[in-house]
């Protein structure tokens, strides 16, 4: 499945993955001029006139992601407008990234959604973790007989708590699989975090209400080890 935005002003649907790329050819070219060459002002300024900035287009998105792709979309406009050649990289360069790691975690959610049987997420998970079905079974809070039934039948549905559990494990492994291996998606799950005020997030997934801040948790890290 693909994410797009509908532009309303255009009525264009536009694949966030088509951003991404144009948004890393900014960077790449950002990286090698010493101010900000005409052309990869024009290119970006094509991509900001097409982002979404209103809540009705941004419905689909993450409200964390939402608000880091605001943030990145309003610094690279304010740089656009700097007037000090070597500054104006210099913010453009802040902004492109910001707008470049929400659109990143865009797509790579893309991969994962809550609306998936729980079997594919499950046999997902075990595929690019590359873990045992114990391990997995203790972060989704289920015996490995239940995990295993999920896996080999995507007609059994686990009950809602169970159901969006994984999904949020799914989604958390779907960040973390970039800068660890699978067993250190693992260890991140067990280890405690200051972003989640010392718990460990394996800790607030018995709380549905703590989801959120867990995935949020996951994205720091990975743009964080990605900086």
């Amino acid at each position: 499945m693909t994410l797009r935005y509908d532009t309303t002003e255009t009525g264009k649907l536009v694949d966030a993955a088509t951003w991404l790329d144009e948004l890393d050819e900014v960077q790449r070219e950002l990286a090698i001029s010493p101010t900000v060459p005409d052309a990869t002002a024009q290119r970006l300024w094509r991509v900001l006139v097409e982002v979404p900035t209103t809540p009705d287009e941004l419905q689909g998105m993450d409200p964390y992601l939402a608000q880091a792709f605001l943030g990145g979309a309003i610094e690279s406009l304010r740089a656009l407008h700097e007037d000090d050649r070597r500054a104006q990289r210099r913010t453009l360069r802040v902004g492109v990234e910001q707008l470049r790691q929400a659109l990143r975690d865009v797509v790579a959610d893309e991969d994962v959604t809550p609306d998936q049987p729980a079997g594919a997420l499950a046999r997902w998970l075990v595929d690019s973790l590359r873990v045992s079905v114990g391990d997995l079974s203790r972060l989704v809070g289920v015996s490995p007989r239940t995990l295993h039934r999920w896996m080999e039948d995507d007609t059994v549905e686990p009950s809602s708590k169970d159901g969006a559990r994984l999904a949020t494990v799914a989604r958390v492994a779907n960040q973390l699989r970039h800068v660890f291996t699978g067993p250190g998606v693992i260890g991140w799950f067990e280890r405690p975090s200051a972003a989640l005020d010392g718990d460990t997030p394996q800790a607030l997934l018995d709380d549905p209400v703590r989801y959120p801040d867990v995935l949020a948790a996951a994205r720091r890290y990975r743009s964080m080890v990605a900086a």
